[in-house]
């Protein structure tokens, strides 16, 4: 996997007169995995055959208020294929990887984001996945008690003069 960092970027731009961007979608499904991609023509790429999709990708969204990062997918819901899809596969935090790269080179290089689908909306025509972490800073894990019998060196009255995360 190639970071993307400012020299990769920089080859992208340079490559992307000719147009051979897209995007691959590896999503995980309890005991089998599911490949598209956003090109018109089915490609194989790392002995995997993705099949061609429907699919929009928004850029990375992120807030000032300290919420991870999302990004949202938009495919196709025509006939209610893909509500039909979600129905029968429990798609609750599944791994969504989302690979970028040039259909015209075979050097390899790629930038690739992990993410693990949040929430489905389905419209009629359109189904809307918003992706992102499988985590929150939101949620509280277990506290720490301090007291004196277990740890016999905290002074008197400890909490009211400090913070002990």
């Amino acid at each position: 996997m190639r970071d993307f960092s400012s020299r990769f970027v920089a080859w992208k731009n340079s490559q992307e007169i000719e147009g051979g961007w897209c995007q691959l979608i590896d999503l995980t499904l309890p005991g089998s995995m599911v490949y598209l991609t956003s090109n018109p023509e089915t490609i194989t790429y790392m002995g995997n055959i993705y099949c061609p999709f429907p699919i929009s990708i928004d850029e990375e969204r992120t807030s000032g208020d300290g919420q991870l990062p999302s990004i949202g997918l938009r495919t196709s819901n025509y006939g209610g294929l893909a509500y039909k899809f979600v129905k029968e596969n429990d798609l609750t935090l599944q791994e969504v990887t989302i690979r970028l790269i040039n259909t015209l080179s075979s050097s390899g290089d790629e930038y690739k984001a992990r993410y693990w689908i949040r929430s489905v909306v389905f419209a009629n025509e359109i189904a809307s996945f918003e992706l992102g972490f499988p985590f929150s800073y939101e949620e509280e894990g277990p506290r720490r008690t301090w007291n004196r019998r277990d740890h016999p060196g905290i002074p008197l009255n400890l909490r009211a003069y400090s913070f002990i995360a």
